[in-house]
């Protein structure tokens, strides 16, 4: 019977001292239907006062598109509102969420020191008188801080089950300024719709920003016409300009044109002209540095000369469709 005794207080004294010295679960907000946010407009030093009424409304929509409970610190009535610094936490946040009926208070504040940019944001919870997230971003770029702020956003509200908004976040972004080099294989119609020809296309190009590229391409393709005759094609430099849409996704349709000339040498002779292009396309990011590429064009001169020509409409016409492999550095 001792000896049973003595056994089973060997087996229960680890549990006991594993619950004592177990840190407690992380806390994480259970939303419940009914349950309301205050959102108060985000605070600013003098550098950022522009600022703070547009990231107050990336909250508000974020929330409104995830159809929360939400009343906003302006609606509510003069004599319950509160003073610039009036924090989150003590009698003021409480105050706050007893005059609106709010469970949880989102407060946020951004600042301007030199050329950077601090933003910050939490959300109080009136029930366990604490705060309970927090996130924060630092950028140098005033074209960024809807980013950022979305990115926040996401943090704030991941707990309350709200999908992520934001694909690619700006610590996973190369640097706005660099170059990237670009590899392309495709198809062009040299001139007309029956002459199918193999191109390649390599490009150089310099991010000026995150959504806009400069670039230099030279391309070489081979052409068959009917007699069985070749011809070579040779684009010695195009510079042009590219605008990626939705810079800050995975998946970016891009538009873009450029100016440059293009050769067209067979047995028989060798022609050279100015060509215009226009492009559209899409860019995927495999991983930060590594995107793959697809793009259309038709070079608008070539139509031009084809016409000019009276031949057919489509003689001359360089459309071309083209896959791509592109590095970031």
């Amino acid at each position: 019977m001792f000896r049973a005794g003595c056994l089973l207080v060997l087996l229960l004294a680890p549990m006991a001292r594993a619950g004592v010295d177990a840190e407690p679960p992380p806390l994480t907000p259970k939303l419940n239907l009914g349950e309301k946010f205050l959102v108060r407009a985000f605070e600013a030093n003098s550098a950022a006062k522009k600022q703070a009424q547009p990231l107050t409304q990336v909250t508000v929509d974020r929330m409104n598109e995830a159809q929360l409970n939400l009343v906003q610190e302006r609606d509510l009535p003069e004599h319950l509102a509160t003073p610039p610094g009036c924090g989150l936490d003590g009698a003021c946040a409480n105050g706050l969420a007893i005059a609106s009926g709010a469970r949880f208070i989102v407060n946020g504040r951004i600042d301007l020191f030199d050329d950077r940019y601090l933003i910050s944001a939490s959300v109080f919870d009136h029930q366990k008188s604490e705060v309970r997230i927090k996130s924060q971003r630092e950028v140098t770029d005033a074209g960024l801080l809807m980013q950022a702020m979305n990115e926040i956003a996401d943090e704030l509200l991941a707990p309350f089950g709200v999908p992520p908004k934001v694909e690619l976040k700006l610590a996973d972004r190369v640097d706005a300024l660099g170059f990237n080099l670009g590899l392309k294989l495709g198809t062009t119609l040299l001139t007309s719709l029956f002459r199918l020809a193999p191109v390649g296309e390599l490009e150089l190009g310099f991010r000026v920003s995150y959504a806009w590229l400069v670039f230099l391409q030279i391309g070489f393709g081979v052409a068959f016409d009917q007699t069985i005759q070749t011809s070579v094609g040779l684009t010695p430099g195009l510079l042009g300009v590219r605008y990626h849409f939705r810079s800050d996704k995975n998946l970016q349709p891009t538009v873009g044109g450029g100016v440059g000339v293009i050769s067209t040498i067979n047995a028989a002779q060798g022609k050279t002209r100015l060509s215009l292009i226009f492009n559209v396309g899409a860019l995927y990011l495999v991983t930060q540095h590594v995107s793959a590429s697809m793009e259309v064009s038709m070079d608008v001169l070539g139509l031009a000369y084809g016409v000019a020509e009276k031949t057919s409409a489509l003689t001359g016409l360089n459309f071309g469709v083209s896959l791509g492999i592109n590095y970031r550095f």
